[in-house]
C-alpha cells in the first residue's frame, strides 16, 4: 500500500489487546487480505484487534505502573 501524500510505503499491522490489558503488535502483513485472516484467527470475546497502518517504524511498549501513578 502506498501513501498518496508522500509516496511512502504503508505497513499493515494488527494491534492485539489481550483482555484490555496487554498489547501486542502483529505484522507487518503484505496484503490487507492476509491481515484480515490473521485478525479472524486472533478474534475472541475477551480480546480486541485493531488495524494499524504506519509509514515508518512502529514501536509498542507498555507503561510501568510507577510511570503513571500519582506521587
Amino acid at each position: 500500500m502506498t501513501n498518496e501524500a508522500n509516496g511512502a510505503s504503508t505497513q499493515r499491522y494488527l494491534l492485539y489487546i489481550w483482555s484490555g490489558v496487554e498489547a501486542e503488535l502483529h505484522g507487518p502483513y503484505t496484503t490487507d487480505d492476509q491481515r484480515v485472516e490473521a485478525a479472524r484467527a486472533l478474534a475472541s470475546d475477551e480480546d480486541s484487534v485493531f488495524r494499524l497502518n504506519a509509514v515508518g517504524p512502529v514501536e509498542l511498549d507498555s507503561f510501568g505502573q510507577w510511570e503513571i501513578e500519582d506521587d
